[in-house]
């Protein structure tokens, strides 16, 4: 699916390929679908425009699910941990919205939220009282201002030991993320990994990057040029044929391949500027040490300040492996490489540079 809806590069049916072309492209990539018992005997797969319709169609993959004859709907987004392999804008712009109900679009205009929004340390929150992961998602809650969601982990295992509530009702942990973020950001105000060992380990590993990266760009631009060479020689045979020949029907087709040509020149020539610019960045791209201190100092205030859980996630995985959650509070916390080892060594700063 993902190829057909877009995430392959070719973007097929986003740049609005038929669904004849891209049965034909399908077919024409040699895929084969095991069958037979065991699975173990495979066939050629071919792909034809109805099957496609129908997986265009289908809702499952934007994360809404009809069910009972198509009189009943579920937003999976909300009901269960469940990650949409197409965005909702992805599903619409391939559908025609008259195909879709009233119903059906206000609830998978309801994905939309948590498609962007619900997955934050998915697979990295443990139930306490359990040891297993933690589900997640989205729930709402209608206040005077509207609708307000709450991101929250929940423990879905069954031998799990139930929580009492005030009510007498015994229900698993249910734990909002902003219990997990406020841990962090008061982890990151307390603990610094500016520590000069910790920068020196940082000045080898950039290098180490810096130095293969820059043999991509180098092994790029090399082919980027040669492609530049091609397509000024191929224009240039093209004007001479323009030239040359006498029949005006073949001239107006040599001009139309012309311009085709000088805009493959253009986009070539906007790489290389593109390549050239990312290979001057690659030279400064080792932080000096006091930006490299400014860094980690910023860190709990530009968490804070990044509004997409998307974004969240991207800066907490990169420092934290796991939380476990109990009594509505982490209990306790494991890092990744190379930041355990840094807390391991005692290469950490605490409070506001005052060193352990």
């Amino acid at each position: 699916l993902f190829l057909i809806y877009g995430v392959h590069p070719r973007l097929m049916r986003l740049e609005n390929k038929t669904l004849a072309e891209i049965s034909e492209y399908l077919t024409n990539q040699n895929y084969h679908r095991a069958y037979g018992v065991g699975k173990i005997k495979h066939k050629l797969f071919e792909m034809n425009v109805k099957r496609l319709s129908e997986m265009f169609k289908d809702t499952f993959y934007a994360g809404v699910m009809q069910y009972g004859q198509g009189k009943h709907i579920a937003n999976l987004v909300e009901v269960y941990d469940y990650v949409p392999l197409v965005t909702v804008e992805e599903f619409l712009s391939v559908n025609k919205l008259s195909d879709i109900t009233k119903v059906f679009k206000s609830k998978i205009r309801g994905t939309r939220l948590g498609a962007t929004k619900a997955d934050f340390l998915r697979g990295k929150i443990i139930c306490g009282h359990c040891n297993q992961v933690m589900s997640s998602g989205l729930t709402s809650k209608d206040t005077k201002d509207g609708k307000k969601w709450y991101y929250n982990y929940r423990c879905d295992t069954k031998s799990c030991t139930p929580i009492k509530q005030k009510s007498g009702r015994a229900v698993h942990q249910n734990v909002r993320a902003s219990v997990v973020l406020d841990f962090v950001y008061a982890f990151l105000e307390k603990h610094s990994f500016a520590s000069k060992e910790v920068y020196s380990h940082y000045v080898a590993e950039m290098k180490k990057v810096s130095k293969e990266k820059k043999k991509e760009l180098d092994s790029l631009l090399r082919s980027l040029q040669a492609q530049k060479r091609n397509a000024d020689n191929r224009i240039k045979d093209i004007k001479n044929l323009i030239l040359e020949e006498k029949e005006s029907e073949f001239r107006t087709i040599f001009k139309k391949d012309l311009l085709v040509k000088d805009k493959e020149l253009k986009e070539i020539e906007g790489k290389i500027v593109k390549t050239k610019q990312a290979l001057k960045a690659n030279e400064t791209a080792v932080y000096k040490y006091s930006e490299f201190v400014e860094l980690f100092q910023q860190l709990p205030d530009v968490l804070r300040k990044t509004k997409t859980m998307q974004g969240k996630d991207e800066i907490v995985s990169k420092i934290f492996l796991n939380f476990t959650l109990k009594d509505k509070k982490v209990a306790s916390y494991q890092l990744n490489k190379p930041f355990k080892d840094f807390m391991d060594k005692g290469f950490v700063l605490y409070g506001r540079g005052r060193e352990n």
